[in-house]
């Protein structure tokens, strides 16, 4: 509890007014960016979860240009949706969504939609749910986050997380075989047509990668 009302605390200390010329999403990213400044002052991962964040509205973007869903449900949704890293490492959906809600209850413009923007917040990281019981925003967030985390971008990550243990290029590609292999069996959680075209083409481009890593690390003997 003391957490929660540490987080409404730092709600009420934003210095932000809502500005009813600018678009409901605009105004969210820009109170986000506040946020994430006074949350994590050192920058130690706000940066991160910013790109992140600007990468899975670029990939929703290319997912509703097929998909029927609402944009701005979707969008905001994403600008929330990790907004909690930068004060909890667990749970972090529990505490986006509850973060969201104080957010809404500070500023109401957002009455019509906001209950369909939190269960979108509360659900995006459960890859199990079935499709059935999703909305088509729903499918779109938890695509967007999916197809981030995957594909050459994958790569880096794991190439920047294990630059200072001095792997050999034959300890990285066993690494990034079992990211590979992951990455196969974890097809079945995307929720829509696009989102599954996307996802293989990535994991096409990822399986090339590997490929030509092989090819160029085999070791030469005399």
């Amino acid at each position: 509890m003391k957490f929660l009302t540490d987080i409404k605390s730092t709600f009420d200390s934003i210095v932000f007014e809502w500005d009813e010329t600018k678009s409901n999403i605009q105004n969210v990213y820009e109170f986000i960016n506040i946020f994430l400044k006074i949350t994590d002052p050192y920058n130690k991962i706000s940066t991160r979860i910013l790109e992140h964040t600007m990468r899975t509205i670029k990939i929703s973007e290319r997912l509703l240009n097929k998909e029927i869903a609402d944009k701005e449900i979707v969008i905001i949704t994403l600008l929330l949706h990790d907004i909690s890293k930068t004060v909890c490492e667990n749970s972090h959906n529990l505490v986006s969504h509850r973060l969201a809600e104080i957010l809404f209850e500070k500023y109401p413009y957002l009455d019509k939609k906001k209950k369909k923007i939190l269960d979108c917040i509360l659900y995006h990281s459960a890859k199990d749910l079935d499709s059935l019981d999703l909305t088509p925003e729903m499918k779109v967030v938890m695509d967007a986050d999916i197809l981030d985390e995957i594909g050459i971008l994958l790569i880096s990550r794991v190439c920047l997380r294990t630059h200072n243990k001095n792997l050999s290029i034959q300890e990285l590609i066993k690494l990034l075989e079992n990211k590979y292999n992951k990455v196969e069996r974890e097809l079945s959680y995307v929720k829509t047509k696009t989102g599954k075209e996307i996802y293989i083409q990535k994991k096409k481009k990822f399986k090339e990668y590997l490929d030509a890593l092989k090819i160029e690390s085999v070791e030469y003997k005399l």
